[in-house]
Parts: structure tokens; sequence; C-alpha cells
């Protein structure tokens, strides 16, 4: 689990699903290396 803001926690599928809506124009590959 990843702490953001230091107050709510995500899953790293949920940051990975973030990070697709707002850098949908970067492979999927950068992130999941």
């Amino acid at each position: 689990f990843y702490k953001i803001g230091g107050k709510i926690l995500y899953k790293q599928s949920d940051i990975q699903t973030m990070l697709e809506r707002h850098y949908n124009a970067i492979p999927k590959k950068l992130w999941q290396e």
C-alpha cells in the first residue's frame, strides 16, 4: 500500500489506474518497472 498525502492509502492497482488516467500517453512498462 502507498500513502498519498500522508492520510489516504491506495492499493498499487489503484495507483496504476490513476497514473493511466493522468498519464495515459506514457506506456505502462515505465510504471510496471
